[in-house]
């Protein structure tokens, strides 16, 4: 009896994984947090290196995200004053 609840329980799991899921969206966006968080840790990995952004483009979409669409009249860039994403002004 064991194993016919193990294997319910097993096919409710994979069955729970099945289904279309949409590959666009805000949902797929990262945050400005996310962002920040990647560039510290690049930074960490690095020693300190400069930002570039095509490493904090890559890791975003090794974990499925892009880069978030700035709020109309701003833009995304990184400050100088804290070396981190922010929205400013355009």
């Amino acid at each position: 009896m064991k194993i016919f609840y193990f294997l319910v329980f097993g096919l409710v799991l994979t069955l729970s994984g099945c289904g279309k899921k949409s590959s666009a969206g805000p949902q797929n966006q990262a945050t400005l947090a996310e962002l920040n968080r990647i560039v510290s840790t690049l930074n960490m990995v690095g020693g300190g290196k400069p930002l570039d952004t095509n490493q904090v483009a890559a890791f975003l979409a090794s974990e499925g995200k892009s880069f978030p669409v700035p709020p109309a009249g701003k833009k995304l860039a990184v400050s100088p004053l804290t070396h981190q994403y922010e929205f400013m002004d355009q």
